[in-house]
């Protein structure tokens, strides 16, 4: 383990620097090269099957040992990337370290604060990021937790934290269950949209630049995003979430938490309007990654297959390749592809062994997540900028 303890040392320096990223960059580093991701590939009857995993095996795994231990120490230091979830105030860095601040939009849908993280002060994003939190979280929570910043930062990607309103929902939930915040251009998916083109239009970024993404009711309304917005939205990442048109009200939404909705109204059923149809059906779905614990008693991860089903119904003839493997931590996955004919990616969906409803490789430091990989927040972000 000479190279580790090499890198703990450099990364204690760059620490007392304050260089958080670059200490960060080097453990991860260090981790490729003590452990490799364990692929094989599962072979079923007229399925194609891939060879090999297509990303980097350090962003799948969770460090051992004292890696371990140095990571969580990461986590706990202060920095314009890396906000704790104990501080709500404004954050602001210096031109070359970016910005984390709150702002307001307001619309005759109705209004929501959120928080903007922009990596850097002299340069333009290159991309915008959505991000909706969960039930009795907030932004600061949610970026602290899926370690969002530090991703974007080093793709020069700004991430909205939209909040949602108590006098919305006590809980702080999305109302994705209500029907009045299934449709396109009103309630939440109206404030959202707006908020997404009044951020996208600051910075010039176009919607082939443009994603969103969520973590459980935050999910649910990430879905609806994008199928009501597939001129907005490039694609869209859903983690410990459900299907659009899961539900439509209270009781519907628990039996679909349940793993007995699925996305029954969708595209088909009586949640469709001819102004569904209008944006949906005649488009294509946008891509999506599912990332889904197989131990989540919050949300079934029957849920995880509904939101692939509503892909494949709508786009067949889709290439499937599924491949298994663990991380480092022990942690065990299935990640199952849909390619269409010219070989691009439609739909990513991981079944995470042994996860409950967290954010996997989270930080310790924030609600909801589960620290033990793979980095959601790294394989979100990868599947975003390929997508493009």
């Amino acid at each position: 383990m000479p190279a580790i303890n090499k890198a703990i040392e450099a990364a204690t320096r760059l620490l007392r620097n304050g260089d958080l990223g670059e200490a960060t960059d080097l453990i991860r580093k260090a981790v490729s090269g003590a452990g490799d991701v364990v692929a094989k590939t599962i072979v079923r009857p007229g399925v194609s099957v891939s060879s090999r995993a297509e990303r980097d095996p350090a962003t799948c795994c969770a460090p051992p040992g004292n890696v371990a231990a140095l990571a969580s120490t990461l986590s706990s230091f202060k920095s314009p990337f890396w906000p704790s979830a104990a501080n709500t105030t404004d954050m602001k860095a210096d031109a070359t370290r970016g910005s984390f601040v709150m702002r307001s939009h307001a619309e005759r849908y109705g209004s929501r604060n959120y928080k903007l993280f922009r990596p850097d002060l002299e340069k333009k994003p290159t991309a915008l990021l959505v991000m909706l939190h969960g039930c009795s979280q907030n932004p600061d929570d949610f970026a602290v937790g899926t370690r969002m910043n530090d991703i974007a930062a080093r793709h020069n990607v700004a991430v909205v934290y939209p909040e949602q309103s108590r006098s919305a929902n006590a809980s702080g939930c999305w109302n994705w269950f209500e029907p009045k915040d299934q449709h396109r251009d009103t309630g939440e998916p109206g404030i959202l949209a707006g908020l997404t083109r009044e951020v996208a239009a600051e910075f010039g970024i176009g919607p082939n630049r443009t994603f969103v993404a969520g973590l459980s009711a935050g999910g649910a309304m990430a879905a609806i995003l994008a199928e009501l917005y597939p001129d907005l939205y490039a694609a869209v990442g859903i983690h410990s979430g459900l299907a659009y048109g899961a539900a439509s009200d209270m009781s519907s939404a628990f039996s679909a938490m349940q793993g007995n909705g699925g996305g029954k109204g969708g595209w088909f059923g009586q949640a469709a309007t001819a102004e569904t149809i209008q944006h949906s059906l005649l488009e294509r779905a946008i891509p999506v990654i599912v990332l889904h614990g197989d131990a989540d008693r919050t949300v079934h991860p029957h849920n995880a297959d509904a939101i692939v089903a509503q892909i494949t119904a709508r786009e067949t003839g889709l290439r499937i390749e599924t491949e298994s493997g663990a991380c480092i931590s022990g942690r065990s996955f299935v990640r199952t592809l849909g390619r269409d004919a010219k070989g691009a990616i439609r739909f990513e969906n991981w079944s995470l062994g042994g996860a409950g409803h967290a954010w996997a490789g989270g930080s310790r430091s924030g609600s909801y997540t589960d620290p033990d990989g793979p980095d959601a927040s790294a394989e979100m972000m990868r599947f975003f900028l390929q997508s493009c």
